[in-house]
Formats: structure tokens, sequence, C-alpha cells
């Protein structure tokens, strides 16, 4: 908190001690600006509710409107200085992402055509080719997303192509710390058996920082489909296996830290702290693990689901947006701020358990904390924290998984409209921090529940895509959003959509 001390001579102060009432002073408006400048945006947005003086001087001064428009854009300033970006272009930029992400009026599109049989997906600010080279060798393409947010134009972005001696199952990056994990599953003596390479995202040689350039574990089953999750030293591996059942690898590559979790799905909150679903005493909850030595982590807390979802698989959607202990790129104007982040838990029913409505629970990040002192509950009931949650009836027409960007939801729904065509239907969840709760009532009827203290009201606007082919996955950054179509003859479509101009 900023503490200012004034000198006497700002103020008047009367000439004799009987008199108990001061005569008029005034503080000149460049000191008040000044202070304002310093604060932070919280501050200044709530004492500019308070003084109708203080709001005059913020709608007055560009510095302080620009400050007091980003928290309500859920926005943090940038780290480029002022001198390089003046403070209009930066207000005319955050304005234009404030405005059209919310209504998906993208400013740019790029149409890019993949050939086959090529698999493509997005990591970090990258799009990745990832196609097979001949005697089981791969090639790697990696095509930066514009940003104007980062003053990366589209004829600036940075490619790059490496070839890798083996096939490549999955890969992902961290750009903060140079780091490339590239991740395949290979038959070893009729076993198969988990690789994964840690590789310097700028050189492709094996990464300095890791303890090791390549880990290998034995699986005991065959796989159907692998994932990762990177988070700092730490990362998660998602194996589902082609019998059945999921697990987990939890592997520190700065130590080589191991630990395997049956868990349905796990969810980075930071590098110390993991989220997963499990199912305990027969009930599904929500735990919150410390991993802060990974190979003896620690069950800290319980948060009980709905006994609606006994018999169901309750899985994470995956958050692109940073993490609140992630570097901030030096390149940003500004950045969203990860206090707003949400989590999405999807529940599906399973084989052979009772029928249910798939539902998402819509919960803000920052409510999953350890326990702070004695009197923190290990133990929460649903009753308990079902009010800071929002819940939405899966969309029946969903194609593919939905995309999390920090406090927005993407997903895509095929619909079929008279003449039995089919289209494809992209729909943006907004919600905005300052929001009209009245609002809720012209909902739609999806929305079952809003938590009194969730602090979450949605917003949907949905766009409608007709196209040679449909849209089959949606993934997204804080600019751009990413449309992968079904493949036509010998390539696959791809549109990037980018917001602010």
């Amino acid at each position: 908190m900023l503490r200012v001390s004034f000198p006497n001579e700002v103020f008047n102060m009367p000439s004799h001690r009987s008199s108990r009432r001061l005569s008029h002073y005034k503080v000149s408006d460049d000191i008040l600006v000044a202070i304002l400048e310093r604060c932070d945006p919280h501050t200044v947005v709530n004492t500019a509710k308070a003084f109708s003086r203080i709001r005059n001087l913020v709608a007055a001064t560009l510095s302080l409107v620009y400050k007091c428009d980003l928290p309500g854009a859920g926005m943090l300033d940038g780290m480029v200085p002022y001198s390089v970006v003046p403070l209009r272009t930066r207000q005319g930029l955050l304005h234009s992402y404030t405005q059209d992400w919310p209504q998906l009026n993208w400013k740019n599109e790029i149409r890019l055509k993949v050939p086959n049989p090529a698999r493509v997906g997005v990591c970090g600010p990258f799009f990745h080719q990832v196609r097979p080279a001949g005697n089981h060798a791969t090639t790697v393409e990696l095509s930066e997303f514009p940003s104007h947010r980062l003053g990366v134009s589209p004829n600036q972005t940075r490619r790059c192509r490496f070839d890798v001696e083996n096939m490549v199952d999955y890969l992902t990056l961290d750009e903060s710390l140079g780091l490339l994990v590239i991740g395949r599953v290979f038959m070893y003596h009729d076993e198969p058996v988990l690789e994964l390479q840690f590789k310097d995202f700028n050189t492709f040689k094996d990464y300095k920082n890791a303890c090791t350039s390549r880990y290998q574990t034995r699986l005991g089953g065959v796989i159907r489909h692998m994932s990762i999750l990177l988070c700092g030293t730490k990362l998660a591996v998602t194996l589902d296996y082609a019998q059945g059942g999921t697990r987990h690898l939890l592997f520190n590559w700065k130590n080589s830290q191991v630990k395997w979790f049956d868990d349905h799905d796990v969810y980075f909150l930071n590098t110390d702290w993991l989220l997963g679903t499990r199912d305990l005493h027969n009930k599904p909850r929500v735990v919150l693990y410390n991993i802060a030595k990974v190979d003896h982590p620690v069950l800290v807390v319980e948060y009980e689901l709905p006994r609606t979802l006994i018999g169901t698989s309750v899985k994470f959607a995956v958050n692109s947006a940073p993490r609140m202990d992630s570097a901030p790129n030096p390149r940003s104007l500004f950045r969203q701020d990860p206090t707003r982040r949400v989590i999405l838990l999807q529940s599906r029913p399973i084989a052979g358990g009772p029928p249910a409505a798939p539902q998402w629970i819509i919960v803000r990040e920052t409510f999953f904390r350890p326990p702070m002192g004695p009197k923190d509950a290990t133990k929460v009931s649903w009753n308990h924290w079902s009010q800071q949650c929002v819940i939405r009836t899966q969309p029946s027409t969903l194609n593919g998984p939905p995309c999390v960007i920090g406090n927005r939801i993407l997903y895509i729904c095929h619909d079929t409209v008279p003449h039995g065509e089919i289209l494809s239907r992209l729909t943006v969840v907004d919600f905005p921090l300052l929001s009209d709760p009245a609002a809720a009532h012209h909902l739609s009827k999806s929305w079952t529940y809003l938590g009194p203290g969730s602090g979450l009201f949605p917003s949907e606007v949905p766009k409608v895509f007709r196209e040679e082919s449909l849209v089959e996955a949606v993934f997204g950054t804080e600019d751009n959003i990413i449309l992968v179509h079904k493949a036509i003859h010998n390539y696959r479509p791809i549109k990037v959509l980018t917001f602010g101009d």
C-alpha cells in the first residue's frame, strides 16, 4: 500500500487552536495524478468509484484510463516500456481486445493447407506439424502465431524445422525456458516403452539444464493415446491404455524424481501444487496434492463432487493461458491476469455406469488452495464449494474437447440444419469481470446452476461457418483461435484467426 506524507504547506491550517473546523484546502491535480499513477489498478478503480473528483481526474488522464481499463479487461500491464510503445497505442489495442474477443470479431485470418498425413497441434505460441519422413524418422515444423500484443506481425513470425530420428507421438514446449519436450511410445522386446527427450528449443541440441537428455520407462500395456502437460521443472504424461484405464507419470526433469498416479486426470496449479480427480470411498473427488517433492506427493485437501457424478469420469479441460508462476513475456504490451483463470471439469458416463447427462463444472482456479491454518478444512463438502461454481449441461452436438484460455472457453458443435446440411458452430463463453447479474435471466437453460459466490456470469456468443469441410478441433492462445478442419483429399485446411489491430 502506498503511503504519502504531505508537506504542511499543502494545508491551510487555522491560526487559533480553539477552532474545530479546517478552512478550505486543496491538493493540486498534478499531485493527485502522480499519486494515482503509482497505485495499483484496483486501488485507482475503487478510489474513483468513491470520489467524484478522482473519477473526473481519471477520465481526463490517459495513463489512468489505461490503468483502470486493464482490470476491467482481465489484463495486467506488460513489460514493454511506454517509451517504446506509447500509451495511446496500448489503449487502442486493449480496447480492441476487450470489444472483439467476446464477440468473435477477429481482425486477421490466415488460411493454411497442411498436407496429409501430418498431425497438427498447438504448443505455446506455436502451431506444429508432425510428418513422417521415412525409416521411422519424423519431421517437425513449428510456426509462430501472429500477435499484435507481442508486436509480431504475420510477416515477422518465426518458423523452424528439425528432423527427429524416431517417431514423435506428442510434443510441447516452454518458450520462457527454451525447453522442447518430445514424447513417444515404442515397442522393445514386445513391450511398450515410454521415451521422453529434452531439447533446447533454439538449437535442438540436448537441453543443458535437464539432468538427463532422455528418459525411458516400461509401460506394461498398449497405449491408445498420450498427452503431456509441462509446468516449470515438472511435467505430467497422461497415458490412456487400449485395454481401458488411465495413468499419469509425474516427472521432474531437474532431478529425475518420478511418481505414478492412477487418478482419472491431473491439472497443474503451479510447480508445487497439483489437482487430481479420483474416486475415494466410492465417491468422486477433486483432490489437491503437494508435489514439492515429486516422489513423495502429499494429499492435502479433498473436495467432494456431487453424487450425480458417481459412475462417471471427471476430467480437466486444458487451460492454455499462462499460469500465475509463469514468467511474463518481455515482448507483451499487456497480458491476461492469471488470477482470473477458470477450471473446467467435464463429466462423462463410463461404460457400464448409470446413464448421466455430461456436465461442465466451472470454478475460479484461485478457489483451490492449501490450508492456511489448523481451522481450514481438509475435506470440503459439495454443498460448500458448489457455491463457487457454475454448471452447464454439455452441448449435445459438441465435437472435440473444449478449449480454455484464461477465463474464456471455446467449443465447436456440429449442427444439422434443414435439408440435412451440417454446419460448424464456434462458441465463445466469456466471464466478464464487470457483468450484470440480472443478465443471468437471459441465459439458455443449459446453464443449470450459477453459484452465488462464484462471481462468474457467463456470456455466450456463437458464430456459424459454412465451409467445404467441417471444423473438427479448436485451439486457442491469448491472441488467436485456431480451427482445424477435416481433411479434404490430400490436405487439411487450417484457419488462424487473430484478434487486435
